[in-house]
């Protein structure tokens, strides 16, 4: 009698089929990872919108990515803002969350300056690949605002419509955190493409209602609701000019 043995394959040797087919693998484990833990992608619409915002890249860096997989700098950003493990997302290997960090008890903290400007007036959207140098916040001053680093974020603001609070070619403090109370303070948003930086606040059973801080810029007022692709990045909570 001839005894034949079929060994079961291991789970590390089988073809799975990729879970976003003719996209690179480190991509599509970022996608997912993005999709399972991040809030922003919690609600129906263009994902690589969504992650092209939160990583500030362009459109074309996306592009490569799909086809020739995250780049290095790519997967330390995609650490930094969503969480992941940078070696995961190259490799597949290891655990997909990142490890803690040891908080910072420096005296000051740098914060992230991204190359992105929110319009104090009409709709404008710029997306550069690289940051530009961080700005320097004392630590305590940040906790006194109730600001993880992480959650910090520096951009600048072009346009007049919230003068005097915020002046054209301003740099301004957000705390991505914080994006849900829209109860009229300033907050930057993009929609339709677009980065904003308005007073926000929700009107129940209508939307949310943007507030320009000029009383002469036109339009002062405008509602967005459900049907506009609207998404809140944070709350404005600082901002500073060179005299």
């Amino acid at each position: 009698m001839v005894f034949i043995h079929m060994s079961t394959p291991r789970l590390s040797t089988l073809c799975l089929a990729p879970e976003n087919p003719g996209m690179h693998e480190s991509v599509s484990r970022l996608l997912d990872y993005a999709r399972r833990k991040s809030p922003e992608f919690a609600r129906p619409g263009n994902d690589f919108a969504r992650l092209q915002v939160q990583l500030q890249v362009s459109s074309a860096t996306l592009t490569n990515w799909k086809s020739r997989g995250i780049s290095k700098e790519g997967a330390i950003r995609a650490e930094r803002e969503l969480g992941c493990s940078a070696n995961w997302i190259l490799t597949g290997e290891g655990d997909e969350d990142a490890q803690a960090k040891a908080v910072d008890t420096a005296e000051f903290v740098e914060v992230r300056r991204v190359d992105v400007s929110f319009s104090n007036g009409e709709g404008r959207v710029v997306y550069n690949e690289d940051d530009r140098p961080p700005l320097s916040f004392r630590a305590d001053y940040l906790r006194k605002l109730g600001i993880n680093k992480g959650n910090a974020i520096v951009v600048d603001a072009i346009g007049i419509s919230n003068e005097p609070k915020i002046r054209d070619g301003a740099v301004v403090l957000l705390n991505r955190a914080d994006k849900s109370r829209l109860n009229g303070e300033f907050y930057a948003f993009r929609v339709d493409g677009e980065l904003l930086i308005k007073r926000l606040q929700t009107v129940e059973g209508v939307g949310i209602l943007a507030i320009a801080e000029n009383s002469d810029f036109k339009p002062k007022q405008k509602i967005y609701t459900a049907a506009d692709d609207f998404e809140v990045i944070g709350r404005a909570v600082w901002t500073g000019i060179e005299l």
